[in-house]
């Protein structure tokens, strides 16, 4: 959650684009705003009528969620069968006023890591990881999409 305030929190200074942030802890009357916010800015209407725009910075709750569609998707490194569900996002309508068809989305992996205390750069898996008192271990799972 708080890889994804860093995001929100640089596209908010940058003021070049909407950005929305999309994670668990909102309360579910909020969940719903942010879902028609999203919808309006990345859903199939949007994408018909010409007018995609933005950017959403979602948790793992974006998975499954939200009908939404970007040509370009930025992930954190995570299990394969959930960066499935997340690439299904990518150019996931065909009715498009630009024309163009069977549009191939780009997608960049980032392997997440953590500035230790002295000062560090490190792996940091979590949630898809052990802590093992003095650093953390990727699952098998997660080591695998690592290939």
């Amino acid at each position: 959650m708080a890889r994804a305030q860093a995001y929100w929190d640089w596209f908010q200074a940058k003021k070049i684009v909407e950005v929305v942030l999309y994670h668990s802890r909102f309360t579910e009357p909020h969940k719903e705003a942010i879902e028609r916010r999203l919808i309006a800015m990345l859903g199939a209407d949007a994408w018909e009528k010409g007018q995609p725009t933005g950017v959403a910075i979602l948790t793992q709750i974006g998975e499954l969620s939200v009908n939404i569609s970007a040509d370009l998707m930025i992930s954190d490194l995570c299990p394969t069968d959930r960066l499935a569900q997340r690439a299904g996002r990518l150019a996931r309508f065909k009715t498009r006023r630009d024309g163009k068809q069977a549009v191939v989305g780009e997608l960049y992996l980032v392997e997440p890591q953590k500035t230790d205390k002295q000062g560090t750069k490190n792996s940091y898996p979590a949630p898809y990881g052990h802590w093992l008192g003095k650093r953390w271990e990727a699952t098998t799972v997660l080591q695998k999409s690592d290939t």
